[in-house]
């Protein structure tokens, strides 16, 4: 045994040993303090029907600042200088935070999207081109589940950095469809049709109420444009609907298929 080691044993061995034994014990009862005030936190912040995801981030934040509190205390009671330790600390982060910065970028986007809420867990948005519903904004990425059912993670910066669109996030969602029809064909009949089909069903709003005109003629007829509005939940049960309803009505009208021959001669004047 090195004579320096044999000379702190003897010398400083039961106080290292008791200094030991008193920081271990503070590590263990301050991390069961720690789960108990997230406990607590927790349960104050379902109470108060906080959201999921901010709810969350709470949560994380203080347990981490918690942590750190709770290990720099137990170095201190070993005898470690912790303002030496708080500079180090500090220096090391300015070295990982400039290594890091792209994940520090998405972190700090994270915070600033639960603060501002652009959208929350279960809207139905399209973020950097993806289109899906919100699974949970994570502390590095925001994940989405697109309707064929897969996962896709945006990273926050570029999930902040980019447009979005929220389409959970107004009153109502619209469906726009159009049919383009003869010139032989006189459309009003076909539109009375369509549209006392789609007021007769209750996932149509009647405010505002569906919108079914004539928006353009081209060579081959007139277009028509069929825009029934729905609350956002009943979004694609109205699309598939609408649809059925006017390929049905267009069968039952026997609405021939349009032809550009049968466009009228243009008046010369």
């Amino acid at each position: 045994m090195p004579p320096s080691v044999k000379n702190f044993l003897v010398t400083r061995g039961v106080d290292f040993v008791l200094q030991l034994v008193a920081a271990i014990a503070i590590y263990v009862i301050g991390r069961w303090v720690i789960w108990g005030i997230r406990g607590l936190l927790r349960r104050a912040l379902d109470h108060r029907h906080l959201d999921p995801t901010l709810a969350k981030y709470i949560d994380q934040t203080l347990g981490v600042v918690l942590t750190i509190l709770l290990i720099i205390g137990a170095l201190g009671v070993m005898g470690v200088q912790t303002t030496s330790l708080a500079g180090l600390l500090a220096a090391a982060g300015v070295a990982v935070g400039v290594s890091l910065s792209g994940l520090l970028a998405n972190i700090a986007a994270g915070m600033f999207m639960v603060a501002l809420r652009p959208f929350k867990k279960g809207d139905t948005v399209q973020v950097a081109g993806v289109q899906g519903e919100v699974e949970y904004i994570g502390l590095f990425g925001t994940s989405l589940v697109t309707a064929d059912g897969a996962k896709v993670v945006i990273g926050n910066a570029r999930a902040l950095g980019d447009n979005i669109h929220n389409f959970t996030g107004g009153s109502h969602r619209r469906v726009d469809a159009r049919v383009q029809l003869p010139w032989a064909y006189d459309p009003a009949p076909f539109h009375d049709a369509v549209r006392a089909r789609l007021v007769a069903d209750p996932r149509v709003l009647t405010t505002p109420p569906p919108m079914i005109e004539v928006i353009e003629h081209n060579a081959t007829g007139p277009v028509s444009v069929i825009r029934p509005s729905s609350a956002a939940a009943d979004y694609f049960e109205v699309l598939l609907l609408t649809h059925r309803i006017i390929g049905e009505e267009i069968r039952n009208a026997a609405i021939p298929a349009p032809s550009p021959a049968a466009a009228p001669a243009p008046l010369v004047r």
